[in-house]
């Protein structure tokens, strides 16, 4: 469940209003090859965590489980998951997917599994901008008003993987029912919000560009060309890209970099040096990796990880929003509640990718339409019925390519690694010199 805003270049103004911009709500359900998950619920326990944030147990969690854990950066710590790919031997399909993991253009060439909609439906289309816990009941009744669905939520729990509001506004409501508000149907507490993966990705890699502009700016300008500044807010695909080259060219020069400064604890090096060998990697992984792979014990571990990274830089929400996600995981194992073992064993499936491939499908159909929001709905539902209809598109539509790949994208390392090299050597030229200045990011 999703939030959609149909906003395009053709603008009808009118005496009232600028222009027809449609504010909607996308319903969706995925039907993965998995078992259902029982609701379970009796007198010792409830799905719902009833904490909502348990602070004792995730700081008991935190001090016994991960803390040693910290004490190595992101990139010495994944020395010890030897199941883990290695993203610099990955062959050139997996690279490019890695690359493209936040390009949501159905006309990019990709075969890996976690994108594929084939067990994906769309419910509805709504006029609501899912901005306050009504209007998400409004939107859940709808779901709510299928028989099928209706009888099963009965029995078995639906989880919802969505951003911060989605997971907030969500909750809200559970939260009054469980309080005897009458007015919220029953059948909200069969389901089960939680934090979605991607919005934690894109999150923790915007927040790093946002607050080490200035050094990115560099870096881009070293390796395009100085002509090219990097936009304050770039498109995810180059965040991506720039992410990328940045930690690649890093593996190349880290030993001689560590080399020459030892144990140097220059605030302006060590500054780097966790951008560069711990904030940069996890965020590149956490979801890419970690998630998509179901690495599910590094990837709660990472979790972790990440939500220092957004209390550090004050992330907005996303300093809270992960600590729920963490707090539900740990009451689940310790209530032995079949979600977590389902979790566990299927991962990827828990994924809000879903919703943001459809969006870009409808996108890309209505990009040259003024459409109403009834005229919206209609063409989302022709877009979801001729979705797997694909063998015209397959056959004739040609697929996007990915532009930089093979020799060009080491070219771009090559040239990020000897910007880097330039970097610290000014570094080590002027240690101890280094102050804190105040970067307004305006996030």
């Amino acid at each position: 469940m999703d939030d959609y805003h149909d906003i395009h270049e053709a603008r009808h103004p009118a005496t009232t209003s600028l222009h027809h911009i449609s504010h909607m709500a996308t319903i969706i359900v995925n039907t993965p090859p998995i078992s259902a998950i029982k609701q379970i619920t009796n007198e010792n326990f409830h799905i719902q965590n009833p904490l909502i944030i348990n602070i004792n147990v995730l700081c008991d969690t935190l001090t016994y489980q991960y803390i040693s854990h910290f004490g190595f950066s992101y990139t010495d710590r994944r020395l010890f998951w030897y199941d883990v790919p290695d993203i610099t031997k990955m062959n050139p399909t997996d690279l490019e997917d890695w690359l493209t993991v936040h390009v949501y253009d159905p006309q990019i060439n990709c075969t890996k599994n976690q994108r594929s909609m084939e067990y994906v439906k769309l419910v509805d289309l709504i006029p609501l901008d899912l901005k306050s816990t009504k209007q998400y009941l409004e939107a859940l009744q709808i779901l709510f008003n299928i028989a099928s669905i209706k009888d099963y939520l009965q029995q078995n729990v639906i989880p919802v993987p969505a951003d911060f509001p989605g997971q907030v506004y969500i909750r809200s409501a559970i939260i009054q029912k469980l309080k005897g508000n009458n007015n919220i149907p029953d059948e909200i507490l069969g389901i089960i919000p939680m934090l979605g993966p991607l919005h934690i990705s894109l999150n923790s890699r915007e927040i790093l560009i946002m607050k080490y502009w200035p050094f990115f700016d560099k870096l881009w300008k070293a390796v395009m060309g100085q002509r090219k500044k990097l936009a304050a807010k770039p498109k995810p695909w180059r965040i991506n890209l720039i992410l990328h080259i940045t930690y690649s060219a890093w593996l190349l020069i880290k030993t001689k970099v560590t080399q020459k400064f030892q144990a140097s604890k220059d605030l302006e090096y060590r500054t780097f040096i966790d951008l560069l060998d711990n904030l940069i990697p996890l965020t590149l992984e956490i979801y890419a990796n970690l998630f998509r792979g179901g690495f599910f014990d590094y990837y709660i571990e990472s979790i972790f990880r990440v939500w220092c990274l957004f209390r550090r830089m004050r992330r907005r929400n996303y300093d809270k929003a992960p600590l729920i996600f963490l707090s539900d995981i740990i009451y689940w194992e310790t209530t032995g509640h079949p979600l977590f073992e389902c979790m566990r064993n299927n991962l990827p499936f828990f994924n809000e990718y879903f919703v943001e491939n459809f969006h870009s499908s409808l996108r890309r159909q209505t990009s040259h339409k003024i459409l109403n929001h009834e005229g919206l709905r209609k063409d989302a539902f022709v877009v979801d019925a001729l979705r797997k209809e694909n063998n015209f598109n397959n056959t004739y539509v040609q697929k996007k390519q990915y532009p930089w790949k093979g020799k060009k994208l080491q070219n771009l390392i090559f040239l990020a690694a000897d910007f880097l090299l330039h970097f610290f050597s000014q570094l080590y030229n002027n240690q101890n010199k280094s102050y804190i200045i105040e970067y307004n990011t305006g996030g």
